[in-house]
């Protein structure tokens, strides 16, 4: 099993589990565009690991690079050895979320899955319901929603993601503001996947040469991207021409992008960021599974139709693509169909919005009331009884005005997720104590760590050297959990048996 080197972390939202494949023969797109959502996890406060059966080295690097975790499957892909050997994974990582991307990780392979309670179950799919079985969330990413996507197909339980306000865009090739596009192409973008078995970067190579577009001198210059899966030995590197750059598997994507004018490529995960960069594109069908992109992006007319690998391109469609005025209507296109901001909505669809801290105001006291008298919240409280109206505001009035409490307001991308406080003469004590309280909704999702690190990094940064202090029934196991994982430390000097004291000191935040 190989060992990948992990950056060190101190995230402890929840943990998203990815399972996906790449190699010279599937590609690199299934893992490229997961790599998208787990950036936007991560950015969130979430944890993530990788688990995997073949994925080439320069890869897995980008990805440990990211701050996931990896984790090498050693049966074979999609088998049922596969799905034991990621079951006990997940068994011993217990993540919130589980995503699914690859055809070779379809109904039958989930079937074969063992997961337990709370972890939600996603799959990417691209061809309907034989990817899934019974999943929570489907995620179809593309530009047109194919019929197969519905409710009554997935079954009343799954939520489906269809379309291009869920196609994933990776950070670093977000762009807000693409540039203008041209009458006549001058630089141009090949890049047929991330592994290119078919040698079709080539093959559109030598068209371009022999129809004349690309020649010393004519001002039409090439840059060939190969993918981290494109082998080191491959035909590609064989072709020398004064016009014609090759990279090999770039570290960043997002200069080649900004450099280019016009690209061609495959109706892939490459072929969307082209399209977000508003750059005019001609595509050209390398797979039978790439069809469903490949008929959703003609219907768009943002793309110029190059045919598929086993015909040759008509000159008509060379000059369509690199010549005239269809090019500033293509770039015109393409910018309004993707917006780059697909994985942001897709983990406010998984239950892990956004978070931000303000102050507390008496707007907020209807719904501190109301998280306040959840069954679970009293039963969590030492003083279990239902706290009165009246009474609530008075307690309200007084921690508002006072001096010796912080009091914030958890709010996300989904809503208000609850409110952290922390009581103390913050002016002379070092110590302070802190109570979250997490709405209804938001209970059970992971939340509660991220949460209380997020609140203690605000009262830090204001009132530095401050010992932190939570009081937590012995028997609450689940607040006992999250505050370990947000750093606290259980206390045994306290003689009190009924009450837990954790501690976070200052020098271990």
């Amino acid at each position: 099993m190989r060992k990948f080197a992990r950056r060190n972390s101190k995230l402890n939202g929840p943990l998203l589990a990815i399972r996906a494949d790449a190699s010279h023969r599937i590609g690199t797109g299934h893992v490229m565009r997961c790599l998208a959502l787990a950036q936007a996890w991560r950015d969130r406060g979430g944890r993530c690991a990788f688990l995997f059966h073949s994925l080439p080295e320069a890869l897995a690097a980008k990805i440990a690079s990211e701050g996931c975790d990896l984790h090498e499957i050693q049966s074979v892909g999609g088998s049922q050895g596969d799905a034991k050997e990621t079951s006990a994974l997940l068994k011993d990582l217990q993540p919130r979320c589980l995503l699914l991307d690859g055809y070779h990780l379809d109904a039958t392979y989930q079937q074969n899955l063992q997961l337990s309670e709370p972890c939600r179950v996603a799959c990417i799919s691209d061809h309907g319901p034989g990817d899934y079985y019974e999943p929570d969330v489907v995620i179809h990413p593309n530009v047109h929603t194919s019929p197969e996507y519905n409710s009554n197909e997935a079954g009343e339980r799954t939520m489906i993601l269809a379309g291009s306000a869920y196609i994933l865009i990776r950070r670093e090739l977000r762009r807000d503001n693409p540039g203008e596009t041209h009458r006549n192409a001058s630089r141009l973008l090949i890049s047929m996947g991330g592994s290119d078995p078919g040698e079709d970067a080539l093959a559109v190579a030598h068209s371009l040469i022999s129809g004349g577009f690309i020649e010393e001198g004519n001002g039409l210059v090439a840059r060939v991207i190969l993918g981290p899966a494109y082998p080191e030995d491959g035909a590609m590197f064989k072709l020398c021409h004064p016009a014609i750059e090759i990279f090999h598997a770039p570290s960043a994507m997002n200069e080649h992008y900004d450099w280019a004018d016009t690209a061609i490529c495959s109706p892939s995960t490459t072929a969307f960021e082209v399209l977000h960069w508003g750059i005019p594109i001609g595509l050209v069908l390398t797979a039978e599974n790439q069809r469903g992109v490949f008929n959703a992006l003609r219907r768009t007319n943002a793309i110029t139709d190059l045919g598929d690998q086993s015909s040759t391109v008509p000159t008509s469609s060379f000059e369509k693509l690199l010549r005239g005025e269809d090019r500033i209507l293509q770039g015109q296109q393409s910018r309004r169909l993707i917006d780059g901001r697909g994985a942001e909505r897709i983990c406010d669809k998984l239950g892990f919005p956004s978070l931000h801290l303000r102050p507390a105001r008496e707007e907020d006291a209807r719904d501190l009331w109301l998280w306040a008298n959840d069954p679970r919240t009293r039963a969590a409280s030492f003083n279990p009884a239902e706290i009165p109206w009246d009474h609530h505001l008075l307690w309200l009035e007084e921690n508002l005005s006072s001096t010796a409490v912080l009091f914030l307001i958890m709010e996300s991308s989904l809503g208000k997720i609850g409110s952290v406080r922390f009581k103390n003469d913050l002016g002379s004590s070092l110590e302070s104590v802190i109570s979250i309280v997490l709405a209804p909704e938001f209970q059970g999702m992971g939340l509660g760590p991220i949460s209380i690190s997020r609140a203690v990094e605000l009262l830090l940064s204001q009132h530095p050297g401050q010992t932190i202090v939570a009081w937590i029934k012995p028997e609450n196991t689940a607040s006992i959990r999250s505050f370990t994982r947000a750093g606290f430390e259980k206390c045994n000097s306290n003689p009190d048996s009924s009450r837990l004291r954790m501690e976070l000191s200052p020098n271990i935040t």
